[in-house]
């Protein structure tokens, strides 16, 4: 999976694409070669574990879950199905393929604000 998301970053996006995309979120270009030398070998990245780590018991907390309808390989399918059951919980479902935040991004922010009122 790494190989694959490495793969789509440099030969989709390109190199040069994947630098500029980090650049304009504030990063280095040097943080894009770090990303794809990780993602080549295999390595999950998160660096702030600490930071990123969630409390054992999420039920209580509300979230929402924003799906595809086109979803040609049914990938997430799992995931919806257990975001559906899950209490506190909000799933919407958006006329859109793969990148949300690309196709569709104000009905996402609108989404998002929404549900953070």
């Amino acid at each position: 999976m790494f190989l694959a998301h490495a793969g789509l970053k440099i030969f989709v996006f390109t190199v040069p694409g994947f630098v500029g995309y980090l650049a304009s979120l504030g990063l280095p270009a040097v943080a894009a070669y770090a990303v794809l030398t990780a993602k080549v070998r295999g390595m999950p990245i998160n660096p702030f574990p600490e930071k990123l780590a969630c409390p054992t018991d999420t039920s209580r907390l509300p979230m929402l879950f924003v799906y595809c309808r086109d979803n040609p390989l049914g990938m997430f399918e799992g995931s919806r199905a257990r975001a559906i059951e899950r209490p506190h919980t909000k799933v919407v479902d958006l006329d859109a393929r793969h990148a949300l935040m690309l196709t569709k991004p104000d009905e996402v922010a609108r989404l998002c604000h929404d549900f953070a009122r």
